[in-house]
């Protein structure tokens, strides 16, 4: 029995030895690669993210970019404020130009009145001095006539 029992041992090592090894896994790789890195390697990694820091140090970051443009108006809203300030700008010309006008206008209406008043008097002066005139003609007419009848 004993034999039979070393004749199954050894054909179990044979057994054991034809058979392919399982293959390993990429995270077994990983692993392995990870965990056999020396302190040489970890140094030349440190000095390499050492230096891809310092390129880096002078590049814009999201964070600066914000503090620079926080302060900056949106297209639309700039374009708001000066439509906002060009319809106070026009609505204040208008009202001045307005208000010009209106005044130069009023002024030329008071200079017109005050002409017309004036002719209207030197009208009534005129008329006056025809009916004067008209009076006096028609007593030398009336005289002519007196003494044409009194020639005859």
């Amino acid at each position: 029995m004993e034999r039979f029992n070393w004749v199954r041992i050894t054909a179990k090592k044979d057994k054991d030895k034809s058979k392919q090894p399982t293959k390993r896994t990429r995270s077994d790789v990983s692993t392995d690669s990870n965990t056999s890195m020396d302190l040489s390697g970890i140094i030349n990694f440190q000095k390499d993210l050492d230096e891809i820091k310092f390129s880096l140090r002078d590049v814009t970051t999201k964070d600066d970019l914000n503090e620079v443009t926080k302060d900056l108006v949106k297209t639309a809203d700039l374009e708001n404020m000066v439509t906002g300030i060009v319809k106070k700008l026009f609505s204040k010309f208008e009202s001045t130009l307005d208000k010009k006008m209106n005044e130069r206008l009023n002024k030329i209406q008071t200079e017109m009145q005050e002409k017309v008043e004036a002719l209207s008097i030197e009208n009534e002066h005129l008329r006056r001095k025809i009916d004067q005139n008209e009076a006096k003609t028609i007593s030398i007419k009336k005289n002519c006539l007196k003494q044409q009848k009194l020639l005859k």
